[in-house]
């Protein structure tokens, strides 16, 4: 018997080194809000942006993450920009240990991305697939940092 599809992906564990710090940090850079807590220190911190359709399941643990092992988030236009204007306020760090810029979206011809990682060095990607919109909008952020000489 075959599968039914398609899936629905529930949730992703993250391995982390202070699963409390590390919710923090996701809810301040990503908006992801606490769905819900286990008590066992180990157990998971669970984080959602939808309500609780998907979500990061945050496990405290001493294994470092894969370096290899990319999440990606959807976002539509106007997320992505709200994202890239709000890294001049928000550092976050690029995959190659700088600190990200609004400049650093990669365009993939029918999607626009932004990597970054954790502080625990997990990697993500924020893609959105609006690209006339997004890039629009990028543009004018460029300009409007280009006339303010940053």
């Amino acid at each position: 018997m075959r599968p039914r599809a398609p899936y629905r992906l529930d949730h992703v564990h993250v391995l982390v080194s202070d699963r409390e710090l590390a919710a923090a940090w996701y809810e301040l850079h990503l908006g992801l809000q606490r769905r819900e807590v286990s008590a066992d220190p180990y157990g998971p911190l669970v984080l959602s942006g939808d309500g609780g359709g998907t979500a990061l399941a945050l496990f405290t643990s001493k294994v470092k993450p894969d370096p290899n092992r990319v999440v990606a988030f959807a976002v539509g236009a106007e997320e992505l920009l709200a994202f890239a204007v709000d890294l001049d306020e928000r550092p976050m760090q690029a995959p190659d240990g700088a600190r990200l810029t609004a400049a650093d979206v990669v365009d993939h011809g029918d999607a626009l991305s932004y990597y970054f990682k954790d502080p625990d060095g997990n990697a993500y990607e924020l893609a959105c697939y609006e690209v006339d919109a997004a890039r629009l909008g990028l543009r004018g952020l460029a300009i409007r940092a280009q006339r303010a000489g940053r």
